[in-house]
């Protein structure tokens, strides 16, 4: 996809990967679309964010 920028480069140089965690609903908070002059970061999503780094770690870890 288009939309990550740089980050392609960056996987030439280590392993990595791109994930959508979401943002909002439309309608609901967060749900106003990126680089939209309105737009306001839904902060209920930072848990969500940590606990799916968090479990990439403890995958990536052996047992």
């Amino acid at each position: 996809m288009m939309i990550s920028e740089d980050f392609g480069a960056f996987l030439q140089q280590v392993p990595g990967n791109f994930v959508f965690i979401g943002n909002g609903a439309s309608g609901e908070t967060g749900g106003t679309p990126l680089h939209n002059a309105c737009y306001d970061f839904n902060d209920g999503i930072l848990k969500t964010g940590a606990e799916y780094f968090a479990e990439v770690v403890r995958r990536s870890l052996p047992l």
